[in-house]
């Protein structure tokens, strides 16, 4: 959002199309994160990142070049990104105590460590593309393993 002093108005300054430098990145000059966390998340459907892995349980395999990603004896189906973007895959499960998904990423760790929690709310990319994935309707009876 984009503050316009002399009309008192917010404007959203989203890009149109995104792109490998409009994607949420750590920039280790600024030591802050640059992008935003919903261009990131979309990047995630769009390269089909988000498996469902059994047990209600999610996996989001890293935005690189691969096309197959092996986690243990798994093997996932991904289309490849431009780029080595990341080389990590992190879990996403939903517990019941809390009523939300958790993610293993460092970010959402971060702001639990924080106490930055959003309780209505996605607390990283990952699990926003997650909801984008439901929103979809990407999930089907055979992509269950």
């Amino acid at each position: 959002m984009t503050f316009i002093p002399a009309q008192q108005l917010e404007t959203n300054c989203e890009p149109c199309n995104i792109s490998l430098h409009n994607v949420m990145h750590w920039c280790r000059h600024a030591k802050l994160l640059n992008g935003s966390q919903k261009s990131k998340a979309k990047k995630f459907v769009e390269y089909d990142c988000i498996k469902y892995v059994g047990n209600g349980k999610f996996m989001c395999l890293p935005l690189n070049t691969q096309e197959v990603h092996q986690v243990d004896d798994f093997i996932f189906q991904k289309k490849p990104y431009p780029t080595n973007y990341n080389s990590s895959e992190y879990i996403i499960e939903f517990n019941k105590e809390k009523k939300l998904f958790i993610c293993s990423c460092q970010g959402y760790k971060s702001k639990i460590d924080k106490n930055q929690m959003q309780e209505d709310g996605c607390n990283c990319s990952h699990v926003l593309a997650l909801f984008l994935a439901f929103r979809m309707k990407i999930f089907n009876k055979e992509e269950v393993i």
